[in-house]
């Protein structure tokens, strides 16, 4: 339904409601942009009736896939509605919601009133599941602004961190070997001597594991949050076959 058929479908409720301050109410606001009225149409078997009270599920999917989460959310929940009003906060995947904030505002600057509790000044309260975070905020309350963050699951970044941390020390261990052995004129002990024998061998398989791995990061955004890691042995590889050249 457009705008202009809104409007007119206000304008006939608010000639034949009795509660025509209300509906001039919601004219207002809705002309002033500080609403947006979502028309739902229910199935010929399910009309609603007179007086009826029905709680629909609404669910915005967004298809577009994201590279990055953002490391802090603020969320304003004040409600001036009679009724109470019902929140649920999904988790992405392979994340859950952490550093769970509650505020007010007083003159434009938030105070800070604690963490999110089963009730938080009898304002609001709050339940966690598996997946989502679920809050209700009672009936008339304003000035409530929560904030929160996402942390990744510890067993979808125990892969990146691992690898790339032994790929590093690693790599940074031939540099050292090779810098041991320049420093003492090639007389090194035989195993670092074996070593650097197979350093064109060992080279590629840290370019080839930095390059690799990152294929088996299921999690979109830890892959693209880690990802650019990879390259820290590579260059470090570049490095030790370079000097290698130059000596």
């Amino acid at each position: 339904m457009t705008n202009k058929d809104t409007r007119t479908l206000l304008e006939i409720m608010k000639e034949k409601s009795p509660d025509s301050q209300h509906i001039s109410q919601l004219i207002k606001d809705f002309n002033n942009h500080k609403i947006a009225l979502i028309w739902i149409k229910v199935p010929p078997n399910k009309k609603l009736q007179p007086d009826e009270v029905r709680i629909l599920n609404l669910n915005f999917e967004n298809k577009k896939i994201s590279h990055r989460i953002r490391n802090r959310i603020f969320l304003n929940m004040s409600s001036n509605l009679p009724f109470p009003v019902f929140w649920i906060l999904k988790n992405p995947q392979d994340f859950k919601i952490t550093n769970k904030k509650y505020y007010t505002t007083q003159d434009n600057r938030l105070l800070y009133k604690g963490s999110w509790s089963d009730d938080a000044d009898n304002r609001f309260y709050g339940n966690d599941t598996v997946d989502s975070s679920s809050i209700l905020v009672k009936p008339y309350q304003m000035d409530i602004l929560i904030s929160y963050s996402f942390k990744p699951d510890r067993s979808i970044i125990t892969l990146p961190i691992t690898s790339i941390s032994l790929l590093i020390i690693f790599s940074v261990s031939l540099i050292v070997a090779q810098h041991y052995t320049i420093s003492n004129d090639y007389n090194s002990p035989k195993l670092i001597e074996d070593l650097l024998d197979l350093k064109i061998e060992l080279s590629l398989f840290v370019v080839s594991a930095s390059l690799v791995i990152p294929r088996f990061i299921s999690n979109v955004v830890i892959r693209h949050k880690y990802f650019w890691w990879y390259f820290v042995p590579i260059r470090l590889i570049v490095f030790f076959l370079l000097h290698n050249l130059l000596i």
